[in-house]
């Protein structure tokens, strides 16, 4: 049976918020619509994140526990629950909830009327509360994927963003693992003429949530998103004959 919205959670390591998030995100949802879906996705978590949305899925019909023993990235994570939402709408959250569930939720089935993807984003007019040492990878990030990809996207990171499910009939798989599937679903739809937009949205940088070492994980996005380039590229780029 579908619903009008599956709301998608990747979560890792995030005993100490995860049940205050889904309290905060049940609220948020049920103000704006009866008929919605929470897919809290585990990915191969080392805390007790596994163990305490399994027992939020118990008591919370809206909540689904999904997830897996072995850390794979925040890309596999979310495409493991998209494989199973039920919504005629996608949105995705991060765990932290830094941008307000309900104010999201609203907007989005707004611009969701008329366009195939929205995107929030932190650096159009509203002023992120975002530390230093997030913001200048982000923004380099930014302009790496905007000149691989040809894309005007500011924000593709922000970690809030939703779309019409019937897009993923016109878009190819996604493949990716990490953060970069992101990347690979709004280029992948800009480039077959489907409709990407970004609205401002307040973002409050969250410290309790099991943040990733951006030292850490920065080169492997970065060869990942040169990988996304290059099969984007192939499936653009005529056959010779």
């Amino acid at each position: 049976m579908s619903v009008a919205i599956s709301v998608i959670v990747p979560c890792y390591n995030e005993e100490k918020i995860i049940a205050r998030s889904v309290a905060t995100l049940l609220d948020a949802m049920s103000a704006c619509t009866p008929d919605f879906e929470i897919l809290l996705s585990n990915d191969g978590s080392v805390d007790r994140t596994f163990e305490i949305i399994r027992g939020l899925a118990e008591r919370h019909p809206h909540v689904r526990a999904l997830g897996y023993d072995v850390n794979r990235g925040a890309g596999h994570a979310f495409r493991h629950a998209l494989a199973q939402a039920r919504g005629d709408h996608v949105v995705h959250m991060d765990a932290d909830l830094a941008m307000d569930p309900l104010e999201v939720c609203r907007r989005f089935l707004a611009e969701l009327a008329a366009c195939d993807i929205v995107i929030a984003s932190r650096y159009l007019g509203e002023r992120a509360d975002y530390p230093l040492r997030r913001r200048i990878p982000s923004r380099i990030y930014g302009v790496i994927f905007r000149t691989l990809f040809g894309v005007t996207i500011r924000d593709a990171m922000s970690g809030f963003f939703g779309f019409r499910r019937a897009i993923l009939e016109q878009i190819p798989p996604l493949e990716s693992d990490g953060f970069e599937v992101y990347v690979e679903l709004f280029v992948s739809a800009s480039r077959r003429g489907l409709r990407v937009v970004e609205i401002p949205m307040k973002f409050r940088h969250q410290t309790e949530s099991g943040e990733m070492s951006v030292l850490r994980q920065a080169p492997k996005q970065f060869l990942n998103t040169l990988r996304i380039w290059k099969k984007l590229r192939r499936a653009t780029t005529p056959a010779r004959h």
